[in-house]
């Protein structure tokens, strides 16, 4: 497989580098939970906002349950003291600052769920008013209809 990045083939630097990430990712306990049918830009091909709302719910329903890994993108290596001081400090800074970035993940999780929560209640709460509304109109329209019939026509 070819790694072509702005145009040049970068498949000799990058290609271990992503292997080894790639190596990485499936080793931990991260665990993506979507499928092809779950991504975000079929919210484009809706027409209404009520065909959003019903796409939108189950996305974010399955974005509370992603867990967020802590990985650094592969950089290339550079010379001289500063970027070794920061390959060596960056690593050792992600393990002390793991604990704090995991409960604000936890903090926006709880959040992301809540709203998933409310906003499925506001989509089953609106289709519920919308249902009883047709039923009452369609009452309305039969008891007009026989009000406004005029004598000696058969419905």
């Amino acid at each position: 497989m070819k790694l072509i990045v702005a145009g040049k083939d970068r498949s000799a630097d990058l290609g271990d580098d992503l292997a080894r990430e790639a190596a990485a990712l499936a080793s931990s306990n991260t665990s993506i939970h979507c499928a092809h049918d779950d991504a975000v830009l079929r919210l484009r091909e809706v027409s209404s906002m009520a065909e959003y709302l019903k796409t939108y719910a189950p996305l974010m329903r399955s974005n509370g349950g992603l867990r967020i890994a802590l990985t650094t993108p592969p950089r290339p290596p550079r010379r001289g003291l500063m970027p070794r001081l920061r390959r060596w400090l960056r690593p050792l800074l992600l393990r002390v600052l793991t604990h704090e970035h995991a409960y604000i993940v936890h903090q926006q999780a709880t959040f992301n769920e809540l709203i998933a929560t409310a906003l499925e209640f506001e989509v089953e709460e609106s289709q519920r008013r919308c249902a009883e509304i047709e039923t009452r109109l369609a009452a309305l329209e039969a008891r007009c209809a026989d009000t406004h019939r005029p004598p000696g026509v058969a419905p």
